[in-house]
């Protein structure tokens, strides 16, 4: 779909997309168009700005400009690519793990909020429950109490930059280099996140999650501990957000599976 930036307001509202492509100064480019909801002012705008400092000073992708008058609704315009979908492969499991330890994982993007666990971790209790009421998981009570009886150690984690969404999907290729294309989730958290969070998205192929697994044990701050609890976290997050998603339908069953198989005993110490 493609448009003149000049008018991009108009056409974003009629886009059933926040991501498209468009003609700016006479190249293509990427648009990112961010939308403040009703009652969730706040951590949208906090989303949005998160993204776009992840962008502007990360450097992870060629930003070109900024277009939108007011806060309320503002498009982010990148530099477009023909990006090319990363196969999952042990040769890119390599890549990104070298990607992650050498540029996400030391990256300082400022004015990034920490993760509030005080208050996360409600979220994940009323999303667990959520999905409890629906029949859609049986293990809610665990779920908080394994939670609960972790929460010092989740306060106290080193806060470091987590890109929040660490998937093969929003890490593609052009040119033979890796470009991260979303940071909506990004904050300071746990760098373990991450990689729990591209486990999850290995869980369908046995070898090469067991073979990224052993990298990531190998990580002077690998936490086991920690390292479930954030898998589950995701897991949790992914059957809420795809719940009525067929089409992404894989992901729901990994999730679900994730959960229902969980070993709580190991983390009620």
């Amino acid at each position: 779909m493609l448009a003149d930036l000049e008018n991009i307001q108009e056409f974003a509202v009629l886009s059933k997309h926040d991501l498209f492509t468009a003609f700016y100064k006479g190249k293509k480019v990427f648009v990112k168009q961010y939308k403040v909801r009703k009652g969730r002012r706040k951590g949208d705008i906090e989303n949005m700005r998160c993204e776009m400092l992840c962008y502007s000073e990360g450097g992870f992708s060629d930003m070109v400009g900024f277009v939108g008058k007011s806060e309320k609704e503002r498009v982010l315009v990148l530099e477009f690519c023909l990006f090319t979908r990363m196969k999952k492969t042990k040769k890119n499991i390599d890549r990104l793990f070298r990607l992650f330890c050498r540029d996400l994982q030391g990256a300082h993007v400022r004015h990034l909020l920490p993760r509030d666990y005080e208050n996360y971790l409600l979220n994940v209790y009323l999303r667990a429950r959520d999905l409890q009421r629906k029949k859609i998981i049986r293990n809610y009570a665990l779920i908080r109490k394994v939670f609960e009886l972790n929460k010092k150690k989740l306060i106290r984690l080193e806060k470091n930059f987590s890109q929040g969404d660490f998937t093969f999907n929003n890490c593609k290729t052009h040119k033979g280099k890796i470009i991260v294309t979303d940071f909506e989730q990004a904050r300071k958290d746990t760098p373990l996140y991450d990689l729990a969070t591209l486990y999850v998205d290995l869980y369908s192929h046995p070898i090469l999650r067991e073979y990224f697994l052993k990298k990531v044990k190998r990580l002077s701050y690998y936490d086991s501990t920690i390292f479930q609890l954030m898998k589950l976290r995701r897991a949790i997050e992914l059957l809420y957000g795809f719940q009525f998603l067929d089409k992404r339908m894989r992901y729901f069953v990994n999730s679900k599976t994730i959960v229902d198989e969980f070993n709580f005993e190991n983390l009620m110490g």
